[in-house]
């Protein structure tokens, strides 16, 4: 310490601190405290935030050559009184304060001059000490000869918030000045974005700038007491700053409205941010709806979440709470929601590239331009049937209805009873099947050519616009910078095919990749942190970016970023502008192993996007200019979930094949979505990064995606997978991917999906794909409850690995899903039975049956039962049998909430299985092992040990009297096995046949999808997913040298084998 007047300082500061008591509030209501003590650099840290971390910081930077002296504690600023001030960033939460207090240390070498300025300015004039609100007249000014000249002294001022001069209180070192002039004020205090420290907005003259030192300055959101005043000058003049003791406050909920409607039926979609400060430490926010008052009952598909829709049973109002706590202190905001009645109108739409009318009760909707005009809506007061018919025009071909519950092409009765849309789809008339080119590397390419092969056209999308049904659009090698959104639809039988070119070794030759170049004009961006660049003018807001076409992991945002808290203990870190600027050897403690992990380790690269504004940190710091960086848009400013931008876009069409392309650089590949979306075929292309490679939505239906290769393509880390219980450092690294993708990139929702199933139509296919290497899920079903269930969806035959999250994923809403035939190896969770409590959710049966399923020793689970905590109404039935589990830390795990809030899982049946090398069942409850009724069938099938030892040593009151137990594991955990039963198993015929009516415990069951007659030799069927078939079936019956498919033919027709066991045989084998 230093300074001019320093004893005097010391004696005022000395005698005030003898009378008086210590406050324990003197930080209560800190918004903004800036102690100046950097000595270096253009910027000046707001401390208050070590008080409340969830505040804005509220940086100050220095202009016109502001320069950094010795204050009066540590470093200060001087300000030459000609030009140079400071302005403060995120001003809104500082500048239109009421009530307010506003302190600082000021050694002023000039009479006059300006403190802080925003509407209500803090300055000095002739050594007169003056607060007022330019805005309403408010002013108030000391008497003469209150600031002296060339010393170090402390001025405070306070206001009330009211109009009234009488509010407004001054001290200078801790004692209130008198006063020689006071106006009250009138009229609404008006708001500003600028706070500036030294300066008046508009200069014209000398004292409108501040001559002399600036120190330890502070502003509060309340008027603090005269002792307040007297105690913080105390503190500060006995060469202490403010303590910065962080203080809990109540979570924030945010940007939700006060009101809100609906339509009914129609939920309402519910919305809110909210932020907590991290305190206490340790502790996490929770969230809840609730209804506080209403016409009727009110369900939420996520109540437990900020984001939720609400459905409603009756029209009327509704006032709905959302609650939000850390486990100290609760905060709620209420909205007011109106379900209106659903008008009883009909609207006519018409689609295609064909034209056309639709007429009928009041409907003449005729095609565009025709005299008479246009009436394709009406409104009826009752219920009324209306009969409509559909004409084409001369050039067109009616293709039929959709949509109130019209089908077909001929004249179709609706009945409106609520508001409903009817669509008439023409189409143009083609004389054929056309083959079109599409050939970007053909110099005479053009999108005004025919599109032969000699004079191509030169974008997919021209193809897309064009192409009718029974159209081929061959698509030549080469790159296409594009997206591309298919316009016409095909026929049952006239599909529309658009096809890519492979070489002789299966390399797809024909590259989709819309995203935009971003290898220039990276700036190193020292406001974020060291390391971090940016990219200022990117004409969109990133959604998506690659390095060398490999997906970069990002923060979802910039700003507060509060599940941080979720995933790392006590890391100090508030934003993902933070993250972005961790050292390259920053070690964070994870909240699922409770080891520590370098954080860069498996990341390497990171971003955020605000705006056009792209933010890029590479491990060490890089410079990422050169680099083959390339950067997509989802749609401007839009939430990531949806999907607007991805490679293609199949919207309201059917009768698409998309085959042999590679599609990579957007937010997804393929979108399928529409209630008229179907029997469209998705087959043989590679499909890599974005958040969902392949979407199905919107109730699109009977559509196929099969034989494909998926994967994210992760640019940080080559090895993701299963790391749940595992002890090397690899599993913390994959572990860490979970984290990124949950937490840091989806704000605690796993985005990145191979392909998922999100309110589907029925009887989607997803067969022979290969996904794999994702960072997240490879394949997901779920529909929203409260409407009808997605039904028969059919997920065989893939191959699914290396997965940080779940193999597979089958949440509420579908029924009649069939999981079969599938490999799922070292995903973290290889099948997750999520949400088995969901609240209104009447129907969902899942049949898994002959997959197999592998983990690494001791890492990761194979099946995750998931509940709520919220009570069920409704016990979902999976029936598992005939699967092969090998490996990994547990075959089932049950969350304890089902013990707590449910029924346990009386409608999960197990049959036929091998659970080999893992404990069979892990982390149960008492009640869920003690009491039968809590599983519904555990028999007939094989377990190896370990088994279990805790809550019990003894078998679960649920196990089956035809279990078998073995000591030794059926296959070795070192790898992943054939699945192949050996020759002296215990598993061989001592199943139980599922292909007719059997029964367990006396009860009687139907037979199983997928179990057909004769599905087995033998006396019984063999437990697991394979078949054991002698060697006599795979001898050299054809004499060739060598044991092929053929041979196994050979002994279906000696009677040596049936078909159902010779074709899984094969399979076993690896010979179909």
């Amino acid at each position: 310490m230093k300074k001019y007047g320093f004893i005097v300082v010391l004696l005022a500061a000395a005698l005030i601190a003898a009378h008086l008591p210590a406050q324990a509030g003197i930080t209560d209501g800190l918004v903004g405290y800036w102690k100046f003590d950097e000595g270096v650099g253009i910027t000046a840290a707001d401390a208050s935030i070590e008080v409340y971390p969830a505040q804005t910081p509220k940086t100050a930077t220095l202009y016109n050559g502001l320069t950094w002296t010795d204050g009066f504690i540590g470093k200060a600023l001087s300000f030459d009184g000609t030009d140079d001030y400071a302005e403060v960033n995120a001003a809104t939460e500082i500048n239109n304060l009421g009530p307010l207090t506003y302190s600082a240390w000021v050694n002023t070498r000039a009479a006059s001059g300006y403190i802080f300025h925003s509407p209500r300015r803090f300055v000095f004039y002739n050594t007169q000490l003056r607060f007022d609100d330019y805005t309403t007249n408010l002013a108030k000014s000391s008497a003469n000869n209150a600031l002296p000249l060339n010393q170090w002294v402390h001025v405070a001022v306070t206001w009330d918030g009211g109009p009234l001069a009488s509010g407004v209180h001054m001290f200078v070192n801790g004692i209130e000045t008198s006063y020689s002039y006071s106006v009250n004020g009138a009229g609404t205090p008006q708001t500003s974005s600028t706070f500036l420290i030294g300066k008046y907005p508009y200069p014209t003259q000398p004292y409108h700038y501040l001559n002399g030192s600036l120190d330890e300055a502070a502003i509060y959101s309340r008027a603090l007491s005269a002792s307040e005043i007297q105690e913080l000058y105390a503190l500060t003049a006995g060469g202490s700053s403010i303590p910065l003791t962080p203080i809990n406050t109540a979570p924030v909920i945010s940007s939700l409205p006060a009101t809100a409607a609906a339509v009914w039926p129609n939920p309402a979609a519910l919305a809110a941010f909210v932020s907590d400060d991290g305190l206490p430490t340790g502790a996490s926010v929770t969230t809840q709806w609730s209804v506080i008052s209403g016409a009727g009952a009110v369900s939420f598909t996520r109540q437990t979440y900020s984001v939720t829709d609400a459905a409603f049973s009756v029209p009327g109002s509704y006032a709905i709470r959302l609650s939000a706590t850390d486990g100290v202190l609760s905060s709620y905001r209420d909205v007011q929601v109106t379900v209106m009645p659903e008008p009883l109108k009909l609207q006519i739409q018409k689609s295609g590239t064909g034209s056309g009318s639709v007429s009928g009760s009041g409907i003449n909707c005729l095609p565009a331009g025709q005299a008479g005009g246009s009436d394709c809506a009406e409104t009826f007061s009752t219920t009324t049937p209306v009969t409509l018919s559909a004409t084409p025009a001369e050039d067109s071909v009616f293709l039929g209805w959709a949509g109130g519950g019209c089908t077909g092409t001929g004249a179709c009765t609706v009945t409106v009873d609520s508001a409903k849309t009817v669509t008439a789809f023409f189409d143009t008339l083609t004389t054929g099947s056309r083959e079109f080119y599409v050939d970007n590397q053909n110099s005479s390419a053009s999108d005004t050519n025919p599109g032969t092969q000699a004079l191509p056209w030169k974008t997919i999308q021209k193809a897309a616009s064009t192409a009718q049904a029974g159209d081929k659009v061959i698509v030549k090698r080469g790159e296409y910078k594009e997206f591309v959104s298919i316009a016409n639809s095909g026929m049952a039988d006239k599909p529309i095919v658009f096809e890519g070119e492979r070489d002789s070794n299966g390399h797809w030759l024909t590259i989709i990749d819309p995203s935009t170049p971003a290898s220039t004009g990276w700036v190193p961006a020292p406001e974020i942190g060291a390391g971090v660049y940016k990219k200022t003018n990117v004409p969109f807001e990133t959604h998506e970016l690659t390095i060398d076409h490999k997906r970069v992991g990002f923060v979802y945002t910039m700003d507060a970023l509060p599940e941080i808290n979720d995933a790392y203990d006590n890391s100090g870190l508030t934003t993902g502008a933070q993250i972005l600027a961790m050292p390259a050897d920053a070690q964070l403690m994870s909240k699922f192993s409770w080891k520590k992990i370098r954080f860069w380790d498996g990341v390497e690269a990171l971003y955020g996007a605000v705006g056009n504004t792209t933010y890029l940190r590479l491990r060490n710091g890089e410079d990422p200019n050169g680099m083959n960086i390339r950067a997509a848009p989802n749609k401007d400013g839009s939430d990531m979930p949806d999907m607007h931008k991805p490679v293609f876009k199949i919207q309201d069409k059917s009768y698409i094949t998309l085959r042999n392309f590679m599609m990579r650089g957007a937010i997804g590949c393929v979108l399928v979505s529409g209630a008229n979306t179907h029997h469209n075929i998705i087959e043989s292309n590679h499909l890599s990064n974005g958040y969902t490679r392949v979407p199905i939505s919107g109730r699109a239906y009977e559509n196929v995606v099969r034989n494909n290769e998926i994967t994210a393509n992760y640019y940080g880390y080559n090895d993701p997978g299963a790391w749940g219980g595992g002890s090397e450092y690899r599993y913390l690294i994959r572990g860490h991917h979970y984290m990124l993708s949950k937490f840091l990139m989806g704000a605690s929702s796993t985005l990145d999906s191979g392909i998922y199933l999100s309110g589907a139509g029925n009887s989607n296919v997803i067969s022979g794909n290969h996904i794999f290497k994702g960072l997240g899920t490879g394949i997901g079903v779920y529909s929203w409850t409260g409407y009808s269930p997605t039904q028969d969806t059919d997920i065989f035959d893939n191959t699914i690995e290396n997965e940080p999250s779940i193999g597979i994923l089958l949440s509420e809403g579908h029924t009649g899903t069939k999981v079969h035939d599938n490999l799922v190896s070292d995903c973290n969770i290889n099948m997750r039975f999520h949400h088995m409590n969901t609240a209104g959710e009447t129907d969902r049966i899942v049949y898994i049956y002959r997959n197999k399923l592998w983990l690494p020793q001791n890492a990761g689970e194979h099946i995750y039962a998931h509940f709520y905590d919220d009570p069920a109404a409704y016990n979902p039935e999976f029936w598992v049998y005939h699967n092969s589990f090998s490996g990994g830390k547990a075959g089932l795990i049950v969350s304890s909430f089902a013990t707590q809030f449910a029924s346990g899982v009386p409608n999960f049946r197990f049959l036929n299985n091998i659970f080999s090398g893992a404990v069979y069942i892990d982390q149960a409850t008492l009640t869920l092992m003690t009491n039968k009724a809590m599983l519904g069938i555990f028999d007939y099938n094989l377990i190896t040990a370990p088994f279990p030892t805790y809550p019990i040593t003894y078998d679960p009151a649920w196990f089956g009297a035809q279990n078998i137990k073995v000591q030794s594991p059926i296959w070795s955990t070192a790898s992943m096995p054939d699945f192949v039963l050996p020759s002296s198993s215990p598993a061989i015929d001592a199943g139980v046949d599922l292909s007719r009516q059997f029964v367990i415990d006396g009860v009687s069951y139907n037979p199983l999808p997928g179990m057909n007659s004769q599905y087995f030799e033998g006396i019984a069927p063999d437990i697991g997913a394979y078949e054991y078939i002698s060697n006599e079936v795979y001898g050299d019956l054809s004499g060739n040298g060598a044991i092929t498919a053929y041979d196994a033919g050979l002994a279906l027709e000696q009677g040596k084998t049936t078909l159902e066991a010779a074709e899984i045989g094969q399979k076993a084998a690896g010979l179909s």
